[in-house]
C-alpha cells in the first residue's frame, strides 16, 4: 500500500512529497506493523460497526456513509497513535518515518486530511467488500487446512523477524 501511494506521488498523481532513499523500496515490510493494526482494527472492531450501522439505518447508502466517516477517524486515530509511539523526532528534530508537515490539513506532521481519506477508504473497502467475500471464502475451506497455512504464516513471519 505504501509503496503504491509514493508511486502516484513521484508520479504527480496525488499531492505530496517522498523520500526515493525511503526504506519502503528496499524493505517491503516497512513500517508493517502500522498496516498491521490497521487490518486488524478493520475486521475485529470496523466490521462489527458496520455491521451495527447496517441495522440501525438500514439500506445500504446511509451505513455506507457512517461507516467511512467511522472508518476514516478510527485509522486516523491509529495512525495517530502509532506515529506518536514510532516516529518520535530524532536528534535532528525530523521525524524518521513519515512526515506530513507540509500536507494540508495535519496535526503534528503524523497525520493529515489526504491520507485519513485514503485510509478511510481502504477501510471502508475492506470492511465492506474484501472480509466479507474472504470469510465466506474461508468458511468452504476445512479447519485443518487453515490451521496448517496458519502455522505456516506464523512461522514465516517468524523467519522474517530474525536478524
Amino acid at each position: 500500500m505504501e509503496i503504491g501511494y509514493c508511486t502516484l506521488i513521484r508520479f504527480g498523481l496525488i499531492p505530496g512529497t517522498y523520500d526515493p532513499g525511503s526504506q519502503i523500496w528496499s524493505d517491503w515490510l516497512y513500517p508493517f506493523c502500522v498496516y498491521g493494526f490497521g487490518a486488524v482494527a478493520c475486521v475485529l472492531v470496523l466490521f462489527p460497526v458496520k455491521n451495527r450501522l447496517e441495522r440501525h439505518f438500514g439500506g445500504r447508502v446511509a451505513p455506507l456513509f457512517a461507516s467511512f466517516a467511522t472508518n476514516t477517524l478510527a485509522c486516523t486515530l491509529i495512525e495517530l497513535a502509532m506515529g506518536l509511539v514510532l516516529n518520535r523526532p530524532g536528534p535532528d528534530g525530523m521525524l524518521p518515518l513519515w512526515d506530513y508537515s507540509d500536507m494540508f490539513c495535519n496535526f503534528m506532521g503524523q497525520v493529515c486530511l489526504q491520507n485519513a481519506l485514503a485510509f478511510g477508504a481502504a477501510a471502508t473497502l475492506m470492511t465492506w467488500v474484501v472480509h466479507p467475500k474472504l470469510a465466506a471464502f474461508l468458511r468452504q475451506v476445512p479447519e485443518g487446512a487453515l490451521n496448517l497455512v496458519s502455522a505456516g504464516m506464523g512461522a514465516g513471519f517468524c523467519l522474517l523477524l530474525l536478524p
